[in-house]
């Protein structure tokens, strides 16, 4: 489950997410749930199942996010 609050106040929760999409400095490459959040210096974080999209957010627009 991949819980993120956005600096409007609003919650995203997902719990059918695979995979998430970090965008960086360094380029885009796609993460299992438990590492994703250890990516240095990200920009963008875009969630999937399987090859859905679900959610796409900029980390300035982010206040929390927490993966269980």
């Amino acid at each position: 489950m991949i819980t993120i609050v956005t600096k409007d106040g609003k919650r995203h929760s997902f719990a059918d997410a695979t995979q998430v999409v970090v965008m960086s400095k360094t380029g885009s490459n796609a993460y299992p749930l438990d590492k994703f959040l250890d990516v240095k210096e990200p920009r963008r974080y875009i969630l999937f199942h399987d090859t859905t999209l679900l959610f796409g957010v900029n980390t300035n627009d982010i206040e929390s996010i927490k993966a269980e």
